[in-house]
């Protein structure tokens, strides 16, 4: 059947015409297609080996896509069809379709090897480059094999064009490996620069160098495709970027180096250091990247360095010769040349200077050796000396002196021996102590041993006798003070443990909180400071304490993430969304407060729910944590272990009771949640309603304020004999009052918690006791479980809001009331009759001014309608007057056009009337003049026309200007009078032209 289809259809020329036309339309697409893609690629300068994967996949998509459709079924019944009609055109698209399968073989086979690099284009975009080492020669390998058996890819130009795309990655990462943590490389320290530069380098080096091994190993095997590429081409950009660093590495070194003379105390050395400093803030602060190795301004900037640099080592080395040009002692010569001697790496002539220093330091020599010479016969003696003998008295009172010192050390050493002895005792105290008021525990370390430590080593280096057992606790001090501030980090842990436990969940770890108490008590009592089990004490500790750790941040977690946030979302919960651009009608306001009410008190029982369930399986977590003798009577009801016999109450110390509570405090807190969304979108809904003052603004006015939007619409309309609301204040406060009472049934289908219910049950037994007991003293009204929604309708916060809320909007009607009397001067549109108004002008016999008087009187008032605002605002309730300015505007053009009407029949009266006279007239003056009789008659004719004349050009005038009233104040009436107007001029015109002709007529017959 498609065969006879396809013969039918080459049989019809023009269909046949038709394809080719299309099929050569294809053929120029994908022409355009294939010479795109052979096209020169612009690239950036530095993109990396990714982008060349990106291009070929994009490639193989775009191919396999053109391929895809070249197969589809509407191409093929056009293939068909021209080749039963034999056209010449499918050599051609054979042609392309062949192009179309190598280019997308290509593309998917340069795909395949590629994806074997894709491994290793992420090392070299995130690794440092010591790190990107270790992939060099696996890349290499890879590189090689896709060059020896790709099909497509193996080109010189491909290859050459994927190295370079691969040195851009390395000196990209090799930019943010220098710049990492710093926005300028010199902020870096020098040696961490200096080695990051070193890294860069190595990394060139070993990427150059594995490239080469590669190279030498194909040429061994001459039968392998060679790595005929060209290096500089491939390696130039590198070898730049590490020229430039070298240069930054020189920079920094010298600039380190000259940092020294910050520091340089001497006469001279300012202007230099601010020379110094100057060179380094231009250096450090040039706009352009000094890493950009395109950027050739560094290399202008760096020989300026130099030069500069130069400079400044010239100036110092003059600062020096002109120091030694001065006459100084051989030990200032020294001191400036330790001092010059802190600019490291400088190129000053300091061993010229030695020499100097050395010449000068014979000369002192020969000084000295020449006055020893001079005087050593007889020495000069120096004043105030003694003579021999009584420097004999001064040595023996020195040797005096000496045996009295004796003896008092040897006295306070023996008396600081037996004070060690007693001291000693203390390290048999306990490792901890508590204190008496406040309960916490310190570690129990007298402050007399470290003190006594530190005594008994002084005295051992300076020869004195230590007793044996203070040598031994020396021996220890160490261990001492490491096990003391074990024990002080202990105690912390311990602290911090306990403070980052929430208060609520603080009663319940008590069990945690005993277990570590109870592996610390023995560092309270049994171990000391010479105890030989302090670590197993400490690991104890240590294990209860991480036991503490686990099961608070368990439930801590538990609290925080489940039951404190979806408390907050509770809170937070919107039950009425108020519109912020556009006021709503009331009725729409109440459809949507009940849509948005019933949405939201689903979430909210939803969210109790499952916060319920949260904290009773935080409560079973806690539970599996514990003892079984911990959780006696931690189920259900959590019986108190020790009630009050007599009053049944609970003792609120026993682990139950402190569940019991911990439960009460988050139902109340869920309770709270409920109240405060309540409450939250009551507020919100009376802040909206109190958004300006009671004086109502018209629309001009509100636009030069910022006050918010009102909240509700209404309109102001007549209702005859009076201006009306509608709807009124009174039933938009009822509307209102619905409004808030949904809101606070939000709770009726939000379920009461479990401990709700055991709560009430715990009050009747209360009660029941003292029921019992006969105490009069003491109220025994019935207790009532109050559900939700009469919980939240009874807080007092609510029933605030809902107070103020009951006549928020009724509380208006005295701002009604004068908006209303604004329109009070329209009233006589309605309170008067028209007809009878108009009959009464009437009787006035008034002129025409008198009527356009009363026409343009209530077209002005039509004008002051359209001019009233579109909307007023009372508190919170925008009306609308566009109701009430149609109705005022029917009721003025009612009056307008009763007005109107008399005028057009007054008018129209006369217009008849000159219509008639001048009708009869003419009919008169063309009757024939046959005698006499006829003669008298045309004449009498004329005397009529001469005696009507004044009065008819009288007439015409007004009748003319009262259609034209009529017509500018747009008073149409359906008489046809306004449309004979036109003519009344002409016809009384014609009137006369031919009483004109009749008088010559009859002067002539005379």
């Amino acid at each position: 059947m498609a065969g006879c289809a396809c013969s039918h259809s080459a049989g019809n020329s023009e269909l046949v015409e038709t394809l080719e036309g299309v099929l050569l339309c294809w053929a120029q697409q994908i022409e355009q297609v294939l010479t795109e893609s052979e096209q020169m690629r612009k690239e950036a300068d530095d993109i990396g080996p990714s982008a060349e994967l990106e291009h070929w996949k994009s490639r193989t998509a775009t191919f396999n896509s053109l391929l895809d459709e070249v197969k589809s079924p509407h191409v093929k019944k056009v293939m068909g069809v021209l080749q039963v009609a034999k056209s010449r055109t499918l050599r051609r698209w054979k042609e392309l379709d062949g192009n179309i399968t190598n280019a997308a073989n290509e593309a998917k086979d340069n795909v395949k090897y590629l994806y074997t690099l894709e491994k290793f284009f992420s090392p070299l975009g995130r690794c440092t480059p010591t790190s990107m080492l270790e992939h060099i020669p696996r890349l290499m390998n890879s590189i090689r094999m896709i060059h020896s058996i790709s099909q497509y890819y193996n080109t010189s130009e491909r290859m050459t064009s994927l190295f370079v795309k691969i040195t851009n990655q390395m000196i990209s990462t090799c930019k943010a490996y220098l710049c990492q943590g710093v926005t300028r490389i010199w902020e870096h320290d020098r040696p961490e620069l200096l080695r990051r530069i070193n890294e860069c380098s190595q990394l060139n080096q070993e990427y150059q160098l594995c490239f080469q091994r590669v190279q030498e190993k194909l040429r061994e095997n001459p039968n392998d495709k060679q790595f005929e590429f060209s290096e500089n081409y491939i390696f130039g950009k590198f070898d730049t970027f590490c020229k430039r660093l070298e240069k930054i590495a020189n920079m920094t070194s010298t600039m380190e180096n000259l940092s020294g003379l910050q520091h340089l105390k001497i006469e001279g050395i300012e202007k230099i250091c601010v020379r110094y400093a100057t060179i380094v803030t231009s250096t450090k602060t040039k706009a352009y990247n000094v890493l950009d190795h395109r950027k050739l301004e560094f290399d202008n900037d760096y020989a300026e360095f130099r030069h500069q640099v130069h400079g400044l080592y010239q100036s110092l080395q003059t600062l020096l010769d002109s120091w030694f040009e001065q006459t100084l002692t051989t030990e200032r010569m020294l001191d400036l040349l330790v001092i010059f001697e802190n600019v490291t790496g400088s190129p000053l002539d300091l061993m010229e200077k030695y020499m100097i220093v050395l010449q000068h330091y014979g000369r002192d020599l020969e000084m000295v050796r020449k006055l020893y010479q001079r005087q050593r016969d007889n020495p000069p003696t120096p004043r105030n000396m003694p003579p021999v003998p009584e420097m004999k008295k001064v040595i023996g009172s020195y040797n005096k002196m000496a045996a009295v010192l004796m003896e008092y050390e040897l006295l306070y050493h023996r008396g600081w021996c037996q004070a060690v002895e007693m001291g000693q005792r203390a390290l048999n105290a306990s490792l901890l102590i508590r204190h008496p008021e406040t309960k916490d525990l310190y570690v129990n370390l007298d402050p007399l041993v470290p003190e006594l430590l530190h005594e008994a080593r002084y005295m051992h280096k300076m020869g004195f006798e230590v007793p044996e057992v203070i040598l031994n606790v020396c021996a220890n001090e160490a261990q001492l003070k490491a096990l003391h501030v074990r024990l002080q980090e202990m105690l912390q842990d311990f602290q911090q443990a306990q403070s980052v436990i929430p208060a609520l969940l603080l009663p319940l770890m008590q069990p945690f909180i005993t277990r570590v108490e109870d592996a610390l008590s023995p560092g309270l009592t049994l171990l000391s400071w010479t105890s030989l089990n302090t670590e197993r004490f400490m690991k104890n500790v240590y294990s209860t304490l991480q036991e503490l750790e686990q099961v608070g941040k368990m439930a801590q977690d538990t609290l925080e993430c489940r039951i404190e946030r979806a408390l907050q979302a509770m809170s937070s919960t919107a039950l009425l969304v108020l519109p912020e651009e556009e006021p709503v009608q009331v009725h729409a306001f109440q459809s949507q407060a009940e849509s948005t009410v019933r949405s939201s008190g689903q979430a909210l029982s939803t969210q109790s729910q499952q916060v319920e369930r949260s904290m009773y399986e935080m409560i079973e977590d806690l539970k599996r944590k514990m003892k079984p003798a911990e959780t006696v009577n931690l189920e259900d009801s959590f019986q108190c272990l020790h009630p009050d016999a007599k009053q049944k109450t609970r003792c609120q110390a026993c682990l139950p009771c402190r569940f019991y509570s911990m439960i009460g405090q988050l139902c109340q807190r869920n309770t709270d949640a409920l109240v405060r969304a309540t409450k939250v979108s009551l507020d919100s809904l009376k802040r909206r309603l109190h958004v300006v003052s009671s004086k109502y603004q018209a629309s001009s006015q509100l636009t030069k304020s910022a006050a918010q939007t009102p909240l509700f619409s209404a309109s102001i309309q007549l209702a005859i004999p009076n201006i009306v609301m509608r709807p009124s204040l009174e039933d938009i406060q009822s509307i209102l009052n619905r409004v808030v009472n949904t809101v606070l049934s939000m709770a009726k289908d939000v379920p009461l918690w479990t401990f709700s219910h055991l709560h009430h049950k715990q009050l009747q037994a209360e009660q029941l006791v003292v029921r019992d007991a006969g105490d009069e003293s003491l109220p025994t009204k019935q207790i009532v479980l109050k559900p939700l929604d009469r919980q939240l309708s009874e807080h007092k916060d609510v029933t605030k809001a809902v107070v103020q809320l009951g006549s928020i909007v009724s509380s208006l009607k005295a701002d009604a009331g004068d908006v209303l009397e604004e329109f009070a001067h329209f009233s006589t549109l309605w309170n008067q009759d028209p007809e009878e108004q108009v009959k009464e002008f009437l009787e006035t016999s008034p002129s025409l001014p008198e009527f356009s008087s009363q026409i343009a009187s209530y077209s002005k008032l039509e004008a002051q309608i359209e001019d009233l605002p579109a909307w007023c605002t009372v508190g919170s309730v925008r009306f609308d007057t566009e109701l009430l300015k149609l109705s005022l505007t029917q009721e003025c053009r009612a009056w307008k056009r009763a007005f109107g009407a008399a005028l057009n029949h007054q008018a129209s009266a006369d217009m008849a009337e000159i219509y008639t006279f001048v009708d009869g007239l003419s009919k008169r003056l063309q009757r024939p003049v046959g005698d006499l009789e006829d003669v008298r008659g045309a004449m009498a004719a004329l005397r009529e026309v001469r005696e009507a004349e004044i009065r008819i050009d009288r007439i015409i005038g007004p009748v003319e200007e009262s259609f034209a009233l009529l017509n500018r104040h747009e008073l149409f009436f359906s008489d046809g009078n306004a449309e004979k107007v036109d003519g009344l001029a002409y016809a009384w015109k014609n009137l006369n032209t031919q009483v004109g002709a009749d008088q010559a007529d009859q002067s002539v017959i005379t």
